[in-house]
């Protein structure tokens, strides 16, 4: 006989695994500060490479600027806003990425949690149902 709870269990656990596959994969692959610090360095290689083109297409708007600055002879200028820019930037990304990161993990923790508990309500279901095909056979 079909057992219907068993069956909604089962099909709200494959909809979860169907939908938040990758989400439950990382939250049980993963420690908070491991998952944390992949997507910060991910992201600080992005940012690094989005700087340079970002300055690149600057310095290309800029030339006339950049040239009368070079010879002037106030390279120290240049780098130092370079520099400063650079790290307000990766400040800011940096500091974004964390806290998305942190909102997904923990969105992935719980995800898992309740993934979790339909697992165990599954497996809760299978041992009343093994106890209630024991006492059939004992009672007949």
């Amino acid at each position: 006989m079909l057992n219907k709870k068993k069956i909604r269990t089962m099909s709200k656990i494959a909809v979860m695994e169907k939908h938040h596959g990758e989400e439950l994969q990382k939250a049980r692959e993963y420690y908070r500060s491991d998952y944390v610090a992949v997507q910060l360095l991910k992201n600080a290689c992005y940012l690094t490479v989005a700087y340079m083109i970002g300055l690149l297409l600057w310095g290309v708007a800029n030339m006339d600027m950049l040239i009368e600055k070079l010879n002037r002879m106030q390279i120290k200028g240049i780098l130092t806003g370079v520099i400063v820019s650079y790290l307000l930037c990766m400040t800011a990304g940096l500091l974004l990425t964390y806290v998305i990161t942190m909102k997904r993990y923990f969105y992935g923790q719980e995800l898992f949690r309740h993934y979790q508990v339909l697992l165990q309500r599954l497996e809760d279901e299978d041992d009343i149902e093994i106890l209630e095909v024991t006492d059939l056979r004992r009672k007949k």
